[in-house]
C-alpha cells in the first residue's frame, strides 16, 4: 500500500471518528490507537480496531456500533467527499507501508501484467476490509464468464484456492482477456456487497493502482 493510499485511509478513519466521538481527546487517541496498530491494511480491521477503542476508551454499546457502521461506510467513501484532515492531524507522520520499509520498489518487466496484478489485489483487499470475501468467493463460483478454456481453469483453481494465489493466477490471463477477467470481478463485487458499495470498491482500487511506478505509464483505467 502506498503513502497516498495511507493518507487517504487517515483520512477516512478520522471522519468516521469525528462521526462518534465528540470528545476531542477521545478522538486523538482513537486515531493514535489506529495509526499505531492499524494502519496497515494487513493490520487494520474494523472489527479489531473497534474494540481496541472499546476496550480502551470504555465506549458504551450504542457508540461502538455507531462507529462500526461510521468506519465501513468512511472506508467506502469516494475520496472526493472525504474532508481534509485538520491541520494538527496533517502534521502528523504517516506511517511508512512495510513493503515500502522492507525494500524499494522497481519497475516490473511487465508493466501492464503489474497494473493488472495491482488492480486484482486492490480490489480484494478492499472486499476484505468489508469482511465480504466469502459472499464474493461464492459470486464468482456461480458464474459463467466469457474466457477461454485455459483461463477457466485457471480461475477454478483460484476460486477453489479462495483466492490466495493471485500472481499465478493474474499471469496465466491473456491480455486480450484481462478486462474480461476484471468485469467478472466487478459483476462479483456487486452481487456480494451491493452495486455502489462495488462503485466505491472500484473507485478505490483504481486509486491505489495509480500510486505504483508501472501507472506512470499504463493507466489502470482502460482495463475497466
Amino acid at each position: 500500500m502506498t503513502i497516498a493510499l495511507l493518507e487517504r485511509g487517515r483520512r477516512a478513519v478520522y471522519h468516521a471518528l469525528s462521526r462518534v466521538l465528540s470528545d476531542h481527546a477521545a478522538l486523538s487517541r482513537a486515531f493514535d490507537v489506529w495509526e499505531e496498530r492499524f494502519a496497515h491494511p494487513h493490520g487494520f480491521r474494523v472489527n479489531l480496531y473497534v474494540n481496541a477503542l472499546a476496550e480502551g476508551l470504555r465506549l458504551e454499546d450504542s457508540k461502538i456500533r455507531a462507529l462500526s457502521s461510521a468506519l465501513y461506510s468512511a472506508m467506502t467513501m469516494p475520496e472526493e467527499k472525504l474532508p481534509q484532515l485538520p491541520a494538527a492531524m496533517r502534521t502528523r507522520k504517516v506511517p511508512v507501508p512495510l513493503a515500502a520499509a522492507a525494500a524499494p520498489q522497481a519497475h516490473s518487466t511487465n508493466p501492464r501484467l503489474a497494473i493488472f496484478s495491482s488492480l486484482m489485489l486492490a480490489l480484494i483487499e478492499s472486499v476484505r476490509r468489508l469482511h465480504k470475501l466469502d459472499d464474493f468467493v461464492a459470486a464468482l463460483n456461480a458464474q459463467q464468464p466469457m474466457l477461454s478454456p485455459a483461463t477457466l481453469r485457471a480461475r477454478a483453481v483460484w476460486i477453489h484456492g479462495a483466492l490466495a494465489n493471485l500472481q499465478q493466477f493474474a499471469d496465466s490471463v491473456l491480455q486480450a482477456e484481462r478486462r474480461s477477467v476484471l468485469n467478472d470481478l466487478y459483476l462479483a463485487l456487486c452481487e456480494a456487497c451491493g452495486p455502489g458499495d462495488a462503485d466505491a470498491v472500484v473507485t478505490l482500487a483504481v486509486h491505489a493502482t495509480e500510486q505504483v511506478p508501472e501507472a506512470q505509464t499504463h493507466s489502470p483505467r482502460p482495463l475497466l
